[in-house]
């Protein structure tokens, strides 16, 4: 494959368990087409039904003849026509999650540009398995990232944790819910299509009360970044009190503080929000409350709609 550079060639892939309720895969899906296009950064496209027990393929859309509405309707079409059916799922709730064999697949296509390259991915399932190192490495190399949205209610699986470390380690998100409203979550990760260029990520592992340094927050340009941030690693927080992200430049400072009603959505575990940066670097200095001495493993990330010259990189 050709070197991976940031402003390579990429591809946006729509991953959804077959144990989800259709309206929650076509209201998501409604979120992402169009507008996964618009900024001309994914120039292929595509969609798997995972979790069923004939696996599928990904389908993959692209066009250099026809355009970009073309790609959008053939994308739609077979959304469409892939929606969950629970006639094709597993038997069994002891049964896991195939994800990982669908993330394989695409690791191993030929078709679609992998480099730089996002899956945004619907779990409803968890996985039976827990050691991800094989897959992590191959996704690093090409700087392949997961933005997962997992369910506290899974229909069949053991491990909760298995895809958020998954996205931890590639600098993705994993965002777990309720259910109340999953097309709300994954608005939330939609505007990370607006925004796609990731600037700053990191994973700090905190338990009980205290302060650190983080590494550097480079910054380019004058501008609000689009900031998300987990605040607990398997389900919804019941341990998170406040935390607060201080960043000092030579000039400029500003601030990110969240706690149990600020910039926090409820049924969740992240919070949303933007910060807005002059010309950096910022010294980042990261404080935070949580009841008891279990540790966390966060992800906090900050976004921009500005190409970036360098891969952001990895924290572990």
């Amino acid at each position: 494959r050709p070197q991976c550079i940031p402003n390579s060639s990429r591809t946006f892939v729509f991953a959804y368990s077959n144990d989800l309720d259709p309206q929650v895969i076509t209201d998501t899906f409604k979120i992402f087409n169009p507008r996964t296009l618009a900024n001309g950064i994914y120039n292929h496209v595509g969609n798997v039904r995972f979790d069923v027990k004939q696996p599928e393929e990904i389908e993959y859309h692209w066009s250099s003849d026809f355009g970009y509405s073309y790609v959008l309707s053939s994308w739609n079409s077979s959304v469409y026509a892939h929606l969950p059916d629970s006639k094709l799922s597993y038997s069994s709730s002891s049964t896991g999650s195939d994800i990982l064999t669908v993330i394989d697949k695409f690791m191993n296509n030929t078709e679609a540009p992998l480099c730089g390259s996002t899956m945004l991915i619907l779990l409803k399932r968890y996985l039976n398995e827990v050691d991800t190192n094989y897959i992590v490495a191959r996704m690093r190399q090409q700087h392949v990232f997961v933005h997962v949205v997992s369910t506290i209610k899974p229909s069949g699986g053991l491990h909760i944790q298995t895809m958020y470390n998954v996205a931890t380690k590639t600098n993705g998100l994993c965002f777990f819910t309720d259910d109340s409203d999953d097309y709300w979550v994954s608005e939330f990760l939609a505007y990370l299509v607006d925004d796609p260029y990731l600037i700053y990520a990191v994973n700090p592992r905190v338990a009980g009360t205290g302060t650190m340094q983080l590494p550097q927050m480079p910054s380019h340009n004058y501008m609000s970044y689009n900031t998300r941030i987990t605040v607990q690693d398997s389900g919804l927080p019941d341990r998170f009190k406040m935390l607060n992200l201080q960043f000092d430049g030579y000039r400029w400072s500003n601030y990110i503080y969240v706690n149990e009603t600020v910039h926090f959505h409820k049924g969740t575990n992240f919070a949303a929000t933007d910060v807005y940066l002059q010309s950096g670097p910022y010294n980042v200095t990261f404080t935070y409350d949580y009841s008891g001495s279990s540790y966390q493993t966060l992800q906090i990330r900050l976004f921009s709609n500005i190409p970036v010259a360098d891969w952001v990189p990895y924290d572990n």
